[in-house]
């Protein structure tokens, strides 16, 4: 009984325990960017104007929005995001840990209704699915706000292995 009730408690801690990468438009004024926000285990995006930072950030593009579906879209992680700071100077499209993520979402993505299963995603370690994320009426979600900067959710990601 002891052994059925422990392994229980592991399986439902790893089920419930993932990180999270969010595939982000952002923008401040005229100026705009897509990205990707990377929330590690344990650490839940809380969403809204005070939402919470995440572990790490990188620019895919900056100027424009990119589009995301029906094309892979690759970010790596190359160095930590400063918490007060969205915005980093170096090598755009990588991320602090040196990890590669790349996003392969449905070409008909865009046309699909909140939480629609909307792709699939990979960062060499483990496969993730993706999710479109929109408010109730179709409108983005707003992720968290820095430095002026509204970052959006356009779809998230979640590892299943």
């Amino acid at each position: 009984m002891k052994i059925t009730a422990f392994l229980t408690a592991i399986l439902v801690g790893a089920a419930s325990a993932a990180d999270t990468l969010y595939l982000v438009n952002s923008w401040k004024g005229n100026e705009i960017s897509s990205g990707m926000a990377y929330y590690a285990d344990g650490h839940d995006a809380t969403g809204g104007t005070g939402g919470s930072r995440p572990d790490d950030y990188v620019d895919v593009t900056h100027g424009s929005h990119i589009i995301w579906e029906g094309q892979a879209v690759k970010g790596k992680f190359l160095f930590l995001l400063p918490l007060k700071s969205k915005k980093l100077t170096g090598n755009p499209g990588t991320f602090g840990t040196g990890v590669s993520f790349t996003s392969n979402i449905f070409a008909d993505a865009a046309s699909k209704h909140d939480n629609a299963w909307a792709g699939t995603g990979t960062n060499g370690y483990h496969t993730y699915n993706c999710w479109k994320r929109t408010g109730p009426v179709g409108k983005p979600v707003v992720l968290y706000t820095v430095d002026g900067w509204t970052v959006e959710t356009v779809y998230y990601c979640r590892p299943f292995n």
